[in-house]
């Protein structure tokens, strides 16, 4: 049997997970499907800071819905990709044959070069990625935007422990 494919994501799509907007529902079953099926789901690494930049610039959050944000989709199991040299340029590519921001072409380059299914509410990013994108809700693909302004459940203490943890595990990173 063949292992699935991996399943790439990008911000908008957790964004509207952690935002609980109107295409959250879908992007949790797509998500929750394929790994059920066994399939990774990876991320480059500025999958993280744009999450966090989404939050606080356009959203304006706090910090601490950040974080929550940010702990909630660590949970997830996410793997983290960083973005080598020939992914830079297969992102500068991406760039230049579909018109795409960096940041989306990044996210692109990723799901080419991991032979990856690809997650997104960016209606031209998912035009870009073709056949790669995963449709939602008959196929439509969209972003949706919206005021917000949640309320976090995460305390200061848990956030120190969720510090701790996160550079135990960056440090032993570092060391392989």
């Amino acid at each position: 049997m063949n292992a699935p494919r991996p399943l790439v994501i990008d911000a908008s799509a957790a964004l509207a997970v952690v935002l609980n907007e109107d295409q959250s529902d879908a992007v949790q079953r797509v998500a929750m499907a394929r790994v059920a099926q066994g399939a990774r789901i990876v991320v480059p690494e500025l999958f993280w800071i744009e999450i966090s930049n989404a939050l606080v610039r356009r959203h304006r959050q706090p910090f601490d819905v950040v974080l929550e944000a940010i702990a909630t989709l660590d949970g997830l199991g996410l793997i983290t990709v960083q973005t080598d040299r020939a992914g830079v340029l297969a992102a500068t590519a991406a760039m230049l044959e579909h018109e795409l921001s960096g940041y989306d072409a990044t996210y692109l380059a990723l799901a080419e070069s991991a032979d990856a299914e690809f997650l997104t509410l960016d209606r031209g990013l998912a035009e870009a990625a073709g056949e790669r994108a995963v449709p939602l809700d008959r196929g439509e693909v969209r972003e949706a935007h919206a005021a917000y302004r949640l309320k976090p459940w995460i305390t200061w203490s848990e956030a120190a422990s969720y510090f701790k943890a996160v550079r135990e595990v960056t440090l032993e990173e570092s060391r392989r």
